[in-house]
């Protein structure tokens, strides 16, 4: 799934993956009990998507101070095995703060990294989430604007000018910070949680193989969330910074400041910081829908061939048939 977690980061944007959305019934489970499943994955899902509530009390401090929640992806949509239960929430990332490029209206920045399944698993788990149990987790993307982000300031020079006054607004800047995203690379997966009976009646672990086309899959996934969030910071934060440094260096007045103040809100699109902060928020959840309108994979596709002396079960990793990726562009979904 790819969820805005709690706590707010673009330049050198690591990758580390993410995602979580509905996943299939286990082997022989009712439709019934794979439609509460379902249930339980919105529920955690929408739980998680609790993001940016700006502070919209009047209080006296820098507004860059109003809290964002991180955001987190999570890919691993199919408890198939039996029951999956987890809360999709995530931790904050570390301070690491850089100096985003020019990335008005361009996505792509942050780059989805391949690792092993621990990997991704541990990624997890940095953000709070618990290890996956009788699936796999073939990605997470995870950003966290708080944290790591540099948001916009609207600062003004004042000068007494007569009985009036004059209003220099000051250059600021926007940057992203450091969005990380990881897919499973190809190879074959224990299933955590998972035996089978082999043909000689033992009962043996069981695995999924993920092939390169399956690993490609889950990377395209983790580049789509990747590409929402930058165009999310692109259409809110970065914006907001634009039309700030547009009227940046030039005189305001002579004029009340009250008179001034509501001049240079007018210029900047008529919303303050934490409106900007919820129009972040409100697009990094669009993200989402990419998650729970689709299973995407599964890791019970056909099971490889198990001789009477194996130790291991090994099943295949496959699309489910509602799988949307590629889905629709970050242009079309956050807008």
């Amino acid at each position: 799934m790819r969820t805005f977690a709690q706590k707010p980061k673009v330049t050198q944007q690591t990758a580390s993956a993410k995602s979580t959305g509905p996943r299939r019934a286990h082997f022989g489970q009712s439709h019934g009990v794979s439609r509460i499943l379902h249930l339980q994955r919105m529920i955690g899902n929408h739980a998680v998507m609790r993001l940016i509530e700006a502070d919209t009390k009047d209080r006296k401090r820098d507004p860059t101070a109003t809290s964002i929640p991180p955001v987190g992806h999570d890919f691993s949509k199919a408890p198939l095995f039996a029951q999956y239960k987890e809360a999709s929430t995530v931790s904050l990332f570390e301070d690491e703060k850089a100096q985003p490029e020019d990335a008005e209206d361009v996505v792509g920045l942050s780059i989805p990294a391949s690792a092993t399944h621990n990997a991704v698993v541990g990624l997890r788990k940095r953000y709070g989430l618990g290890a996956p149990h009788r699936t796999l987790v073939y990605g997470f993307t995870a950003w966290s604007p708080k944290r790591s982000a540099t948001f916009p300031k609207l600062n003004i020079t004042w000068k007494k000018v007569g009985r009036k006054w004059t209003g220099i607004v000051k250059p600021t800047k926007a940057a992203m910070g450091t969005v990380e995203a990881l897919y499973v690379r190809p190879g074959t997966y224990l299933i955590p949680g998972v035996t089978r009976l082999a043909p000689n009646g033992k009962k043996v672990p069981v695995y999924s193989q993920v092939d390169k086309t399956m690993s490609q899959l889950a990377r395209t996934a983790e580049q789509e969330h990747c590409d929402d969030y930058q165009r999310a910071f692109d259409l809110s934060l970065e914006k907001y910074a634009n039309l700030i440094n547009a009227i940046a260096g030039k005189t305001l007045g002579p004029d009340s400041r009250s008179a001034i103040k509501r001049s240079i809100l007018k210029k900047i699109g008529g919303k303050t910081l934490r409106q900007w902060v919820k129009e972040l928020n409100r697009l990094t959840r669009l993200s989402l829908k990419r998650d729970i309108s689709d299973h995407r994979l599964k890791p019970d596709g056909n099971p490889r061939t198990c001789p009477n002396n194996c130790t291991k079960l090994v099943y295949t990793t496959v699309k489910s048939p509602t799988t949307k990726i590629p889905g629709p562009s970050s242009r079309d979904l956050i807008k």
